[in-house]
């Protein structure tokens, strides 16, 4: 059936079309935006559920996601219908607002349990730098806590907290909020809870922001007892705790919220993503007295705002993509299949050059001892799009949409051991 068919190459990848169009963007885009080799990239023509098909007419099995924003999948056909549908695809989000940006913050609202507001926008990035400003006029406190390995944009604002040093070089002066760095706390979060707690005492700490789950991380899952102490600190010293869950929101890991539902109690979160079925929409929530002081009435100009907030059409798909996953019960799927899929690729663990398997949901890491982009490459030529992650691009990341099907998922596995081996 088209959609959950294995894959077909034709062409062996990238293509003769493919290199055409990869001549030509080497004359119009700036060089360091697209990476290409004579292995990669494939340019893409369509795609539909669980299959891709590039310029040169290969047939492709995402396990990607696209960075994780096909949760449903490539055009599902209930976001095809919605889209084709709509009346209106472009409003003045904070002047003319449509109805549909209301009814979204409503039932984000809901989903985190009540006493959110939020600020919709349209990248991960620019949620985050929403969430820094909210925090800034909030807590009056510049200082803010990360955590190795994470990623939060690359936004101006929101690279202050990203981790790798390689997307800040040439940068460096000017990123001006004080942002501390603490460890990943594999195995040592005693040391790590103590430091953060010398900071929140010495460094006026306004938050303390992480990823539940590392997404370009590498697929590092943070313990729920580390979370709960965090939890305990910032209401220990008076600051706020916020969690990136730009990947790991929206269902990616079975949940809404992954950090919801561990019961934490946090303060500031943003989602982007799969909110929307792989269109640009993201938003910052947080509890409703600190958006009310941090964002006091407007007096007619708005004083945070994109010329797409509340995009109509956007906040109709998030809408439709939120009531496709209740009315299917694809949350639950995702929860068993991806426990099932993740015990099945646990058996790579045999291979001396795996290091670990992680993850949770649809959000799954394989950890090697080398740099996998080799065989991402592989892959690749084998008809699957799947893509590195970590800091070292050590762990191949398995982010399937929630369509796919077993004997796709286990066809994979079959090549995944094959090429290991």
């Amino acid at each position: 059936m088209k959609g959950f068919e294995p894959p077909l190459i034709v062409t062996k990848p990238p293509g003769r079309n493919t290199r055409k169009w990869i001549d030509r963007m080497e004359e119009v885009e700036a060089p360091n935006i697209t990476y290409r080799d004579n292995e990669f990239p494939v340019f893409i023509e369509s795609a539909y559920m669980n299959n891709v098909w590039d310029v040169d007419g290969n047939r492709y099995v995402d396990l990607s996601s696209f960075f994780g924003v096909a949760l449903l999948g490539h055009r599902h056909p209930k976001i095809q219908k919605t889209i084709e549908n709509a009346l209106i695809y472009h409003g003045m989000g904070d002047v003319h607002p449509s109805p549909y940006k209301v009814m979204l913050l409503e039932k984000i609202n809901e989903l985190l349990g009540g006493g959110f507001m939020g600020i919709l926008a349209q990248s991960g990035s620019e949620a985050v730098e929403t969430c820094i400003k909210t925090q800034l006029l909030y807590t009056k406190k510049p200082g803010i806590v990360v955590f190795e390995g994470a990623y939060h944009g690359l936004g101006l604002g929101a690279l202050n907290l990203t981790s790798r040093k390689f997307f800040k070089e040439g940068l460096e002066e000017y990123l001006k909020i004080p942002v501390f760095e603490l460890p990943f706390p594999d195995g040592r979060a005693f040391y790590v809870l103590e430091r953060m707690e010398n900071l929140l005492k010495e460094k006026n700490i306004g938050l303390i922001f992480l990823e539940p789950i590392q997404g370009r991380g590498g697929i590092r899952i943070f313990p729920d007892s580390f979370l709960k102490e965090i939890q305990y600190l910032v209401r220990k010293y008076n600051a706020l705790l916020g969690f990136d869950e730009i990947f790991t929101g929206v269902f990616r890991t079975g949940y809404f919220s992954y950090a919801h539902s561990k019961g934490i109690d946090f303060d500031l979160i943003t989602f982007g993503k799969g909110l929307s079925s792989q269109f640009p929409l993201s938003v910052c929530m947080g509890k409703k007295y600190i958006m009310e002081k941090a964002w006091p009435k407007s007096s007619g100009e708005a004083k945070h705002t994109y010329t797409f907030l509340g995009h109509p059409l956007f906040s109709l798909v998030a809408l439709k993509v939120i009531e496709t996953v209740e009315k299917e019960q694809i949350d639950r799927k995702i929860q068993t299949k991806g426990e099932e899929y993740l015990q099945a690729l646990k058996q790579l663990k045999k291979h001396s050059s795996v290091v670990d398997v992680r993850g949770h949901g649809f959000m799954i890491g394989i950890e090697f001892k080398y740099n996998v982009f080799p065989l991402v490459k592989k892959l690749l030529q084998h008809g699957y799009i799947t893509l590195p992650g970590g800091k070292d691009g050590k762990v191949l990341e398995i982010i399937p949409p929630s369509c796919i099907e077993d004997e796709l998922f286990f066809s994979f596995l079959e090549v995944l051991d094959g090429l290991i081996e």
